[in-house]
This record gives structure tokens, C-alpha cells and sequence, in this order.
């Protein structure tokens, strides 16, 4: 079974997939997954904000994509997937941390369309020597994505908390809009 494929048609025959892998061949894997989604989102963020960081010069562009991608990784591993799992136990979830960060880290799959994206859009920019082709976004793929995403954790924090896709939602809602007002203000 390969989980990177299968998530997207067969996200709980994947998770009980996982659950049973070897341990260190799992962290192995979550953590080469969580790179590449960190790389994906801050590529993702520069194409946003390209114009800006254009004008600070390659040397800030590299150490901002640098620190967006290292923030990411840490932001998703540590902090979210505690914030998760401190959610899952106020709803007498059954899960650990590590089936938290396999339903976080394999729900957050999807995205990895943007790192092809960004990269062919950065290759296609490089060739022809125009940047606005940077400026291309597509909000009808980000909500495609985002609904599949979100599919997936319920799906994983309902199967690995042994309760409801309810409380499947309100454990990734919750968190969610904590962490979007924190950002806000």
C-alpha cells in the first residue's frame, strides 16, 4: 500500500495501515512528509508575496523561505499536534501523539499539488523571464485541496480517538479558530 496515494481514496484503510508500521519507519516518514508540506506551504507564500520579498534581495528571500519552511515544520509537529491532542482528550479521545501527527501530517497531503504547482511555476518564470506568471492563483484548487485535507483528519481523529466524525469536526474546528484568532490579532 502506498499511503501517499491511497489517503486520498482510502484515508481509514490508510490509517489502520499506519497504525501498524514499525515505529521508527513511521517517524522516518512522517517527518520526510512534514518537510516537503512545510516546503510546499512557504513556496506557497512566496508566490503570495513575491513583489515584496523581490525587493529585499535573493540573500533575505532565501533566509525567509528558509525560516518560513523550519517555523512551518516545528508550528505543525509540535505545537498544532498538541493543541489537537489536547482537544482529542476533552472529548475523551483515545489518541497518542503520534496518531495525531499521522492524521495531521497525512490530511495535510493534498497540498503537496501546490509544491508541483509552485515549482513549475517558478521553472516557467526562470525560462521565459516573466514574473508575473507568479502571480497565478487558483482559489478553486485551494478549496478542492482544503476540503480533501479536512476530510482526511476527521476521518483519522475519528478513527484514532474512537469516536465520531462530530467530534471528529469540533477537534479540528475549535483548535482551529483559537489559532486563526491568535493570528488575527
Amino acid at each position: 500500500m502506498k499511503p501517499i496515494i491511497s489517503i486520498w481514496l482510502k484515508p481509514r484503510k490508510t490509517f489502520e495501515y499506519l497504525v501498524n508500521l514499525d515505529y521508527n519507519k513511521l517517524c522516518n516518514k512522517l517527518d520526510t512528509s512534514l518537510i516537503l508540506i512545510s516546503i510546499s506551504l512557504s513556496l506557497t507564500s512566496f508566490l503570495r508575496e513575491y513583489k515584496n520579498i523581490s525587493e529585499l534581495g535573493p540573500m533575505y528571500f532565501i533566509l525567509i523561505v528558509l525560516f518560513t519552511i523550519f517555523f512551518a515544520f516545528l508550528f505543525i509537529k509540535y505545537v498544532y499536534a498538541y493543541i489537537l491532542l489536547l482537544f482529542s482528550k476533552l472529548f475523551q479521545g483515545k489518541a497518542n501523539i503520534t496518531q495525531i501527527r499521522i492524521a495531521l501530517i497525512y490530511s495535510l497531503l493534498p497540498f503537496l499539488v501546490y509544491l508541483i504547482i509552485s515549482v513549475g511555476l517558478i521553472i516557467t518564470s526562470a525560462i521565459i523571464r516573466d514574473t508575473s506568471i507568479l502571480d497565478y492563483q487558483s482559489p478553486l484548487t485551494y478549496y478542492i485541496l482544503g476540503i480533501v485535507a479536512l476530510r482526511t483528519i476527521i476521518i483519522g481523529l475519528a478513527y484514532y480517538n474512537k469516536y465520531s466524525y462530530g467530534y471528529g469536526l469540533l477537534t479540528i474546528l475549535i483548535p482551529t479558530g483559537v489559532v486563526q484568532l491568535l493570528i488575527y490579532f
